[in-house]
């Protein structure tokens, strides 16, 4: 029986893309002129006409008169101008026809209406606190599994960690845990597991970083 033909996932961050070349690619007149993000995915990176590509943060791109980051999206959200998307470093035209691209934004509301016509909007509402208790726990033994600190922590996080944690997202979530894994790696003993607490988290940094809203977007 034939493998099944597994879907090729790429994130790219435009939110922190300071030119609209480090999406297009850059004229090669210039010496620091590179192949842009799409160009890369498509051309080295990707081994299928259809990937999948994951532009997080949509509310967060660059978007001024001057090099704005937004305008080569225009073209890159419109299921007919996806056809013939120029990569300049490259100079070359990319069909992007079977491409699959979904979003993500904190303020949707917030985006251009040109942009918000090419989105297909999805609201995701806040997951209940049990499930998100849930998804902190998985959060956790993974990142203790990824991190090779099994043999060092106990398995189960404690309803306090899980309460706080529940406040937030789970991006959020994921990056605190793994710092606040290595804030307890200083109270290791010898035979003795370790356990997380509220007080190896930056409580008031986290405060700042509480779930507000979530929208989700599919082009």
């Amino acid at each position: 029986m034939a493998n099944a033909l597994k879907l090729e996932f790429f994130l790219l961050n435009v939110a922190s893309m300071h030119s609209r070349f480090e999406l297009i690619g850059g004229n090669r007149q210039y010496g620091d002129a590179d192949i842009g993000a799409i160009g890369q995915i498509m051309c080295l990176e990707a081994r299928t006409f259809q990937p999948l590509i994951l532009i997080d943060e949509l509310c967060m791109v660059r978007d001024n008169n001057s090099d704005s980051v937004i305008q080569p999206l225009y073209g890159l959200f419109d299921r007919e101008q996806r056809k013939d998307f120029k990569e300049h470093y490259l100079d070359i035209e990319l069909d992007l026809s079977g491409t699959l691209i979904i979003t993500t934004s904190n303020h949707y509301k917030n985006l251009k209406p040109a942009l918000k016509s090419r989105l297909i909007n999805i609201e995701i509402e806040r997951s209940t606190i049990k499930k998100m208790h849930v998804i902190v726990q998985n959060l956790y033994n993974s990142a203790i599994v990824d991190m090779a600190l099994t043999s060092y922590f106990v398995g189960e996080l404690p309803q306090t960690v899980c309460s706080l944690l529940s406040a937030t997202t789970p991006r959020v979530a994921k990056e605190d845990i793994r710092l606040a894994i290595g804030q307890a790696c200083s109270r290791a003993k010898q035979g003795i597991k370790i356990m997380l607490s509220v007080e190896d988290f930056n409580v008031t940094i986290f405060n700042q970083k509480r779930f507000k809203t979530k929208g989700f977007n599919n082009g």
